[in-house]
């Protein structure tokens, strides 16, 4: 029988264990060894027995625990291409059967019922977005019932994810040339969110010690810029301003129902907690503000000095990110830009005749064994349906043949729900002289009223207002930012 060394004269004690283990007390009983000149080598061979099992034991217990994945296990054999989806992230490559990945549904878009695209994002433990996800790397069930996927892709200008951000900016003294840098690169940041589908509202806080003023969100561009060049930076008292108490009130801003909540919090400063002295006071600490920020789903992106430990705390702990102040803020805004549209559709069509009044979503990437889900209220007040293709004669207000199938859609929609009520909102891009674009978008959606209510719909279920050029969504210096801001929205003001 081989022996097996381990070591300086193991292989001599392992031999004798296995020698015991094939005879057997009974067989050494036989064999003459029960006398006292042998009663030392059967306890030595007895003791190596028990060290031999004892071995074996550990062996089988250590194979077990490897085989459920409850110890790290290497094997030498590369998995095969079949059973890995691998995805690249410039010099990174992920594993889509990885279980540390961080997936979010984010939102829902249904503008174009019976498509229906579900919003999500993966990131890495980096807060590296994973792209070149493939759609049959993912499952989807809406209410419980599986789904064909059409299509996955990244979020393009077709898309219409509602986000609203609040920005909370610190005007003390120091902040001068950040407010600036804010002024100058505000319409570049709305028209880049356009262009990848970010359907957004903007509001501001200004703070230093106190939180000293609050605008509501409105998708008013010009009016948003109105509010940050009216910002003067001045004062402040002591090193600390309270920025936390600026996230505070930014929790109470008037949100729609179904838009992404994004806090951008711009500050050189650390903040006031509590217990603290000084000019600015709180009742709250690093930890209790992410948890209420966690609560209210508001991810906080903190363009600050990373220097300071708190900020990154908030930020990892609602799913934002940490961004250097000291940097270009051109870079930071491209940064930023890139995490927040770092978005992914998974589009399916629902078998459901009309819009429902809400939707339960399940994404599954079974390779990585995760699996998430988020219900949506679907018809609910303030949601917004854009008809991109409502389309109109040059300069005039009479509808295109073409557009009547979607506006025949709505009017089903609206007479299966009797109580649904809709704000008819007419847009155009800033060609023209600005009375007649205010009077030509008014009567477009004029047009759009007169044409469902001549269909059945009552009148009083319908209002309308025209915009003209004044609610841009993207830039009107190009044709595709001109494309963007001609259309028709209707609002659901009452279900």
């Amino acid at each position: 029988m081989m022996s097996y060394a381990k070591g300086g004269g193991g292989g001599v004690q392992v031999s004798s264990a296995i020698a015991c283990l094939a005879l057997g007390p009974e067989a050494l009983n036989r064999s003459g060894l029960d006398n006292p000149a042998t009663t030392v080598r059967r306890q030595h061979c007895m003791i190596d027995r028990f060290v031999a099992l004892y071995r074996r034991w550990i062996l089988i217990v250590t194979l077990l625990a490897a085989w459920g994945g409850c110890l790290p296990f290497t094997v030498d054999a590369q998995p095969s291409d079949s059973n890995v989806v691998r995805t690249t992230l410039g010099l990174t490559t992920v594993a889509l059967h990885d279980s540390t990945l961080r997936v979010t549904v984010r939102n829902i878009d249904i503008t174009r019922f019976p498509l229906i695209s579900v919003v999500f994002d993966v990131f890495d433990t980096n807060n590296v977005a994973v792209t070149g996800i493939d759609k049959s790397d993912v499952i989807i069930t809406e209410n419980g019932q599986r789904q064909e996927i059409i299509a996955l892709s990244t979020v393009t200008s077709s898309n219409r994810v509602p986000v609203d951000f609040v920005f909370l900016i610190d005007q003390t003294g120091s902040m001068g040339s950040k407010i600036d840098a804010v002024k100058q690169n505000i319409e570049e940041f709305t028209t880049r969110l356009t262009a990848k589908g970010i359907d957004y509202r903007l509001g501001m806080i200004a703070f230093d010690d106190n939180v000293a003023d609050r605008h509501w969100l409105t998708d008013n561009l010009q009016e948003f810029k109105g509010w940050v060049g009216a910002l003067e930076a001045r004062g402040g008292g002591d090193v600390k301003e309270n920025a936390l108490e600026a996230l505070r009130a930014a929790t109470s801003m008037n949100f729609r129902s179904s838009a992404n909540r994004c806090v951008v919090l711009i500050t050189d400063a650390p903040y006031h907690q509590y217990g603290e002295h000084g000019y600015g006071t709180t009742n709250y600490t690093t930890s209790t503000m992410t948890q209420l920020l966690a609560r209210y789903d508001m991810r906080t992106f903190c363009i600050v000095s990373t220097a300071i430990v708190g900020y990154r705390a908030i930020a990892d702990g609602t799913g934002g990110q940490v961004f250097d102040i000291e940097k270009p803020f051109a870079e930071i805004l491209n940064s930023f830009i890139s995490t927040m549209t770092s978005l992914n559709t998974v589009t399916y069509r629902t078998k459901a005749d009309l819009i429902p009044d809400s939707i339960r979503v399940e994404l599954k990437i079974p390779n990585a064994g995760i699996t998430v889900h988020k219900n949506f209220a679907v018809l609910e007040v303030g949601r917004k349906l854009v008809v991109d293709n409502i389309r109109f004669e040059t300069n005039q207000y009479v509808i295109e043949q073409g557009s009547q199938a979607s506006l025949d859609y709505l009017i089903r929609l609206m007479k299966a729900r009797p109580s649904l009520k809709l704000r008819i909102e007419g847009f155009t891009d800033n060609m023209g002289d600005h009375l007649h674009n205010m009077k030509l978008s008014q009567a477009r959606a004029d047009a759009v009223k007169r044409y469902m209510t001549l269909r059945g719909i009552a009148p009083a279920r319908f209002s309308t207002i025209g915009y003209g050029e004044t609610r841009p969504t993207a830039s009107n210096d190009t044709e595709e930012g001109r494309r963007l801001n001609r259309r028709t929205e209707f609002i659901i003001v009452s279900r």
